[in-house]
C-alpha cells in the first residue's frame, strides 16, 4: 500500500512538474509574441503617419496616399523570430534573442516576469514542495516498514 502510495506522489510530482513547465513556455512564448507584434506594429504605423504626412505635405491627398507598410511581413518577422527563440541551433536562438533584443523586447525579461507573476505556472509550482515533502514522510515511513519487517531470502539451488 505505501509503495503504491509512493508511486502516486512521484507520479503527482511529474505531472506538476510538466504542468508547470508547460504553463511557462507557452505564457513567455505568448507574452513574447504579443509584445513583438506591439512594437513592430507601432513602429509601422508611425512610418505610415510620417509617410502620409510627407504625402500631404508635397500635395497629395489622404484618399490617394498608397499603405506602404508591409503588414505582412511585420507578421512573418514576428513569426521567424518566434520560431527561432525555439530553436535547438544555439546559434538561431541567440540571433533571434538579439533581433528581438534590437527592437526592444528582451525574452530574458519577459521569462523572468512569466516565473514571478504567470498564475497558472505558480499554482502548480507550488503545490511542488508539499508533494515533495509527503514523499520524504512517506519514504521514511516505507523504509520503517521495511526494517520491522523482514523478508528473509533463501538462496535456491541452482
Amino acid at each position: 500500500m505505501l509503495a503504491l502510495q509512493l508511486v502516486d506522489l512521484n507520479w503527482a510530482i511529474l505531472q506538476r512538474k510538466a504542468s508547470a513547465d508547460i504553463e511557462l513556455s507557452v505564457g513567455t512564448e505568448n507574452k513574447i509574441r504579443s509584445e513583438l507584434k506591439s512594437k513592430l506594429n507601432r513602429e509601422g504605423e508611425r512610418e505610415y503617419t510620417r509617410l502620409l504626412r510627407e504625402f500631404e505635405d508635397a500635395g497629395g491627398d489622404e484618399d490617394d496616399f498608397e499603405d506602404p507598410v508591409d503588414w505582412d511581413a511585420i507578421e512573418l518577422r514576428v513569426d521567424r523570430i518566434m520560431e527561432g527563440l525555439k530553436s535547438n541551433d544555439y546559434s538561431e536562438r541567440a540571433q533571434c534573442a538579439a533581433e528581438a533584443i534590437s527592437v526592444g523586447i528582451d525574452p530574458r525579461l519577459i521569462l523572468s516576469a512569466q516565473l514571478l507573476d504567470n498564475p497558472s505556472y505558480k499554482r502548480h509550482s507550488e503545490k511542488l514542495p508539499d508533494l515533495e515533502k509527503r514523499v520524504r514522510l512517506l519514504s521514511a515511513e516505507y523504509r520503517e516498514v521495511q526494517r520491522a519487517r523482514p523478508i528473509d531470502v533463501i538462496p535456491g539451488s541452482e
